[in-house]
């Protein structure tokens, strides 16, 4: 990799350049994408704090990048949650999820999840059944710690899971709204420093929804996975 290629890596928490160096390049495939896992990383870590302004003209300076990528970043990370947007202010960095917060993401999920997936009882065949155990033993296994890219990655797998029951529905209006209302970057903030403690509560939660979806049983599948979505939702909120 080029030394443009692996700046970003050594200096993303970096804070403002000192005057004289240089700023930490970052090479010029997918600026938006590398800005964005460079301040998720930065807020999830806690090094920019709730409500601190992401000035656009101080992150270019930052990454030696121009407005668009950033605009771009900060775009992804307003839709996630992780920033908030007001007129005439710009963006800032979202609070940690509050407990209406939580309440509405659980009524929203349980609404589409589970709607999805009473959709699904003619369509679950072995190929999907097989990818579900898949990321699930993933998520049983895999060693995440507590730093920002074992959260990262139990975001990911988690959410490939729960996608996957909506993908079972077959109907892209449906998956399009899960990824529009998935806010797992958002709420997985809690994990950082903590890990995920409920991680085996979780895999055994899945289980029981494949499970019943492998005996051909969607009503008690679809009863599993409400049950999971409240009772994860609540241990999040409880931390």
């Amino acid at each position: 990799m080029s030394k443009r290629g692996t700046e970003i890596s050594e200096r993303v928490g970096a804070s403002q350049p000192q005057r004289g160096t240089a700023p930490p390049l970052i090479r010029a495939s997918s600026l938006a994408g590398q800005v964005y896992e460079a301040l998720r990383r930065k807020i999830t870590e806690g090094q920019l704090e709730e409500n601190q302004p992401l000035v656009i003209a101080a992150i270019v300076r930052e990454f030696g990048v121009s407005q668009t990528p950033v605009r771009e970043a900060l775009a992804r990370l307003h839709a996630e949650g992780v920033a908030t947007f007001t007129n005439n202010f710009g963006y800032r960095v979202a609070p940690l999820p509050s407990m209406a917060d939580y309440h509405h993401w659980m009524q929203a999920r349980l609404v589409l999840e589970v709607g999805a997936l009473n959709a699904s009882a003619t369509r679950v065949s072995p190929e999907d059944l097989a990818m579900l155990r898949k990321l699930n033993d993933q998520i049983a296994h895999a060693h995440f710690g507590k730093d920002f890219a074992g959260v990262k990655l139990f975001s990911e797998l988690n959410r490939e899971f729960h996608r996957k029951l909506i993908g079972m529905s077959a109907n892209p209006f449906l998956i399009k709204a899960y990824d529009q209302i998935w806010l797992g970057a958002q709420f997985s903030r809690v994990h950082f420093e903590t890990g995920i403690p409920d991680r085996e509560l979780i895999a055994h939660e899945h289980q029981d929804i494949i499970r019943s979806l492998s005996a051909g049983d969607i009503a008690e599948a679809s009863e599993a996975l409400s049950n999971h979505i409240v009772r994860s939702l609540e241990r999040d909120a409880a931390r």
